[in-house]
């Protein structure tokens, strides 16, 4: 029996008590036959990594169905939370933003963005971890670096 198999959305009243928070209930997470979430588990990983950057924080300016993450109050990613399959759309190099499309087929030109500095990752696993978490790093610092300079050493003396 393959208990990596994924068996569907959460159901309320199993084991884990259904949909514990914003997350379970956006993103329709997904279990695997154990009952462990599997999309939360990403997303959980995603947004510290997000979070962990300076003067990072999360915002829903589009809803409670797009985490915005900020600095300085510009944008360096969206996550999608109501999808079957978690997406992060983040800012990118022009050039590295078209060898990533040919090196992966989950990396897309930014959905609803400008499509030659943005990309949209599906987190379908065919991208490894420390290559996704490279990316969430390029984003922030090209946004860090177009700040303002007043804004620039606000965030290093934070």
């Amino acid at each position: 029996m393959n208990t990596a198999a994924v068996v569907g959305p959460p159901m309320v009243g199993r084991n884990y008590g259904g949909p514990r928070n914003t997350v379970d209930r956006c993103i329709g997470n997904y279990y695997n036959s154990d009952g462990t979430l599997i999309m939360a588990m990403e997303y959980q990983l995603m947004e510290s990594h997000l979070l962990s950057k300076k003067g990072s924080f999360k915002d829903f300016p589009f809803g409670p169905n797009a985490a915005v993450f900020k600095v300085v109050g510009k944008m360096f990613a969206l996550v999608a939370l109501n999808e079957k399959s978690l997406r992060i759309t983040l800012k990118c190099d022009p050039d590295d933003a078209d060898a990533l499309r040919m090196m992966f087929d989950a990396v897309k030109p930014g959905y609803a963005m400008n499509k030659d500095h943005w990309n949209t990752i599906h987190l379908d696993g065919s991208i490894p971890k420390g290559i996704l978490l490279d990316m969430i790093d390029a984003s922030y610092a090209l946004v860090v670096k177009k700040l303002a300079k007043a804004d620039r050493f606000k965030l290093e003396n934070l």
